[in-house]
């Protein structure tokens, strides 16, 4: 088993140097789009409303989904390769685990740094030029925001990895039908959502975020529990009875 999550965890380290350069490729790229474009309006126009700070909101928030979506890559490929080559189901799952929350924590840290140097070249550089920053990723940065940017990753990875490989390409489409029904009724959904679960926020604040908490919980140990009783010579059939 210890064997198993060392090797996990060993192969995650490849590909995460490549996340770490993306992020940080894309971020001076925009970080320098935006400060150009920000100068070039302030010396044609004068002080003006600046973009610096959209580098910075795009870095961070666009990690935390290229995360998620790395994640839901590793459970649902890495786990039934590890099955093929006779890797332990409990190191699997222990490794998995690990290796996501390491391309989250990681990723998101260097993204939330490099949203400190955009604000730092922005009180530097514009601010004592009376140039004002529309948007600060810092002002949502409240405890829940945070929990969210750095374990949602791993959670999705889970919500959408565990039931492909459980239940092949049928999960595939079911949630392809949840997603379509959040964007296009997304209105509808929330003045739903708002009408039934309104007043007890109102009197409960933290009482939704807690059910939440559980509700998420149960729902990843329900995920644990398929992992480990996944036959491994059906691992690789799931899939292809779902594309048929």
């Amino acid at each position: 088993m210890l064997r198993t999550i060392k090797a996990c965890v060993a192969i995650s380290l490849r590909d995460l140097w490549l996340e770490l350069a993306a992020v940080a490729g894309v971020w001076l790229l925009v970080e320098l789009g935006t400060n150009l474009v920000t100068g070039y309006y302030f010396y044609k126009d004068g002080p003006a409303c600046g973009t610096v700070g959209f580098a910075g909101a795009l870095t961070v928030f666009g990690t935390a989904v290229m995360a998620a979506f790395i994640n839901v890559g590793r459970v649902w490929m890495d786990f039934r390769r590890g099955l093929r080559l006779g890797a332990t189901r409990r190191g699997l799952l222990a490794g998995e685990m690990l290796a996501c929350v390491l391309h989250s924590l990681v990723p998101v840290g260097l993204a939330l740094a490099l949203a400190g140097v955009s604000e730092g070249i922005y009180r530097l550089l514009w601010q004592p030029r009376g140039v004002q920053l529309v948007f600060s990723v810092w002002t949502f940065m409240i405890p829940a925001v945070l929990a969210l940017l750095l374990a949602g990753p791993v959670a999705v990875a889970y919500l959408i990895g565990a039931p492909l490989l459980k239940f092949g390409g049928k999960a595939g489409w079911v949630l392809w039908c949840i997603w379509m029904a959040v964007v296009l009724f997304d209105d509808q959904l929330s003045r739903l959502f708002g009408g039934v679960f309104g007043p007890f926020v109102e009197t409960n604040p933290l009482g939704l975020g807690l059910v939440g908490t559980v509700a998420a919980l149960v729902y990843l140990g329900l995920c644990a529990r398929w992992l480990l009783r996944l036959p491994a010579a059906t691992v690789g059939t799931r899939l292809a009875r779902g594309r048929e």
